[in-house]
C-alpha cells in the first residue's frame, strides 16, 4: 500500500504544479479580449472569443502543453485554448465561491451546475484528475488503516463462519434415497465398508447383470431402469466405488480403476458368483472401470469375472476425445487450491455444474440434484473429489491397456450414447469408436440426451440394452 501511497502523490505534486499556474491567475485582460459576455442564464456556450491567443503568457501556454503532453490519453490540444475561456467565465462567479471549499472544486460543481461540461470538456476531466489525486493523497493514509482493520473484521467474522460451514452435516436422506440404502447391504474391501445393491429378479433366468456408476454420482443413477432390469435378470448388482455413494470414502487415499476394478471382483466372490456368467453394464467412470475388468478377464488375471457382455454409455474411453469440465481439471491439477475448493463445494455449485452435463430438456428436478447430492455429502465425500478425479490421468497413462482391451476383446459389446454430451462430444467420440472398435453395435439416442441417458431417457436406454442383450 504504502508504494503504490507514494505513486499517488507523485502524481498529485505533478498535476499540482501543472494546474495551479493554469486556473489560478486573474486574467485582468479579459474584458478586452471578449466581444461580447452575454449575462449567462444556463446556457451551455459563449460566443465566440477574439484573438484568445494575446491573454497567453509564453509561461501559461508551456506549462498548459506540457500538461496535455503528461495526460494525453485524457487531453486534447484545445485545452490550451480552452483555459483562458474558462478562467474568464469562472471570475464571473467569484463572488459565489464558498469559503468551505477549494477553489478546485468550486470550479468543478460550477461547470456541472451551469451544464458547461460540453463547453469546457477539457477543463472538466482536468479537474476531476486533479480532484481524484487530491482526494486519494488526502485520505491514502487514513484508506490503508480502513483496509487493515477490515480485513481484521473480515477475519473476525469469516473464520468462525467458514468453521461452521465446513462442519455443516451432510442433508438429510430423501425418502427414495432412503429407501435405496435401506435395501442394500455392505461388505468390507480392505477394512473399507462398501455399499451395493442388489435385486432378485426374473423367475427363470439365470443372467446377472453388475451396473457400474459414473462420476460423481452412485448407484443411486440406476434408480429409474432398475425395475426394468430386474423384469430381465434373475439378479441386479450396483456397487458404490470406494469413495461414493454409501461406501466408506477415506481421506489421504489413492483412488484408481485397479482398486475399484478389485472391489467389483471382491463383490462377486463375496456373493458367491465366481463362476457365473455376468453381464456388465456401465457408464462413465463405470465404463473405465469396465475396460479394466475386460483386460483382466482376457488376461485371465486370478480372479477375473467370467464377462458375458459389456454395454458402455457415454464414457471417456478415449482420452483423446474426452473433455473434462473446468471444475473437474481445476480439482484434479490444481495442488494446494484443490482441498480449499473441495471444501467450499455447495449444493448450488454442484447443481450447476452437473446440471451442464444434461440435455436442455431432460435436466434433473431439484429433488434429484438434492440426491445427487446428498450421496457426494455422505461421509465428506467432498473432501475426496479431487483424488477420485484422477482417474482422468490414470486414463491417459493406461490408454493402451484399456483401449486395447475393447479392441481385442471377443466379449460381446454395445455403446448407449446421448449425442448432446459436452464431455464425449458427437461426431467426433461416435467416429472414434466406430472406427477403433467396428465390432461392436452401438445405439445413439434422440438428440437432445446428454451425459446421462439411463437418467435423461430410462425408457429409450433400457429398450437400447435389452435389445442388445436378447441378440444374442
Amino acid at each position: 500500500m504504502s508504494h503504490i501511497m507514494s505513486g499517488f502523490r507523485k502524481e498529485k505534486e505533478k498535476a499540482a504544479g501543472y494546474f495551479n499556474p493554469i486556473l489560478r491567475p486573474q486574467c485582468s485582460q479579459r474584458h478586452d479580449m471578449w466581444e461580447k459576455v452575454e449575462k449567462f442564464k444556463g446556457a451551455k456556450y459563449f460566443r465566440k472569443a477574439i484573438h484568445l491567443k494575446e491573454l497567453f503568457s509564453d509561461e501559461l501556454k508551456a506549462t498548459a502543453e506540457q500538461l496535455v503532453r503528461s495526460y494525453s490519453d485524457d487531453l486534447d490540444l484545445t485545452f490550451i485554448d480552452e483555459v483562458c475561456q474558462f478562467v474568464t467565465f469562472a471570475n464571473l462567479f467569484t463572488d459565489e465561491e464558498p469559503k468551505d471549499i477549494s477553489s478546485e472544486l468550486f470550479m468543478y460543481k460550477l461547470i456541472m451546475e451551469k451544464g458547461v461540461q460540453d463547453t469546457f470538456p477539457n477543463i472538466e476531466i482536468a479537474l476531476r484528475i486533479y480532484l481524484i489525486l487530491m482526494e486519494v493523497q488526502a485520505t491514502g493514509w487514513e484508506v490503508e488503516l480502513r483496509m487493515k482493520e477490515w480485513w481484521i473484521q473480515v477475519g473476525l467474522i469469516a473464520v468462525p463462519l467458514l468453521a461452521v460451514y465446513l462442519h455443516i452435516p451432510p442433508p438429510n436422506l430423501s425418502p427414495a434415497l432412503f429407501t435405496w440404502r435401506s435395501s442394500g447391504a455392505f461388505f468390507t474391501f480392505q477394512e473399507q465398508r462398501i455399499f451395493y445393491r442388489e435385486s432378485f429378479g426374473a423367475v427363470g433366468s439365470s443372467d446377472v447383470v453388475i451396473i457400474l456408476h459414473g462420476f460423481p454420482t452412485s448407484s443411486y443413477d440406476w434408480c429409474k431402469v432398475w425395475e426394468g432390469l430386474t423384469q430381465r435378470f434373475q439378479r441386479v448388482i450396483a456397487p458404490d466405488f470406494i469413495g461414493f455413494g454409501f461406501s466408506d470414502k477415506p481421506r489421504l487415499h489413492h483412488y484408481s480403476i485397479f482398486e475399484q476394478a478389485s472391489i467389483v471382483e471382491a463383490l462377486i466372490s463375496h456373493l458367491d458368483l465366481g463362476d457365473q456368467r455376468v453381464n456388465l453394464l456401465s457408464h462413465d467412470y463405470g465404463d473405465t472401470v469396465a475396460q479394466e475388468l475386460i483386460y483382466r478377464y482376457e488376461n485371465r488375471r486370478q480372479g477375473h469375472l467370467n464377462i458375458g457382455s459389456l454395454c458402455l454409455s457415454n464414457g471417456g474411453i478415449f482420452p483423446e476425445n474426452h473433455y473434462p469440465r473446468l471444475i473437474q481439471k481445476l480439482l484434479k491439477d490444481g495442488g494446494i487450491i484443490s482441498p480449499v475448493i473441495t471444501r467450499l463445494m455447495n449444493f448450488y455449485f454442484f447443481s450447476k455444474g452437473i446440471g451442464e452435463v444434461f440435455g436442455p430438456y431432460t435436466k434433473p428436478s431439484e429433488s434429484e440434484y438434492w440426491d445427487m447430492w446428498t450421496a457426494l455429502r455422505i461421509n465428506d465425500g467432498n473432501l475426496v473429489v479431487d483424488s477420485i478425479l484422477q482417474y482422468i490421468n490414470q486414463r491417459k497413462k493406461h490408454r493402451e491397456r484399456w483401449v486395447g482391451a475393447l479392441i481385442n476383446t471377443s466379449v460381446p459389446l454395445h455403446l448407449i450414447y446421448g449425442p448432446l454430451d459436452p464431455v464425449n462430444p458427437h461426431p467426433e467420440f461416435l467416429d472414434k469408436y466406430k472406427t477403433l472398435i467396428p465390432k461392436s453395435t452401438f445405439t445413439v439416442l434422440d438428440d437432445h440426451i446428454s451425459h446421462y441417458p439411463q437418467l435423461e431417457d430410462p425408457t429409450g436406454f433400457l429398450n437400447a440394452y435389452l435389445n442388445f442383450i436378447n441378440s444374442f
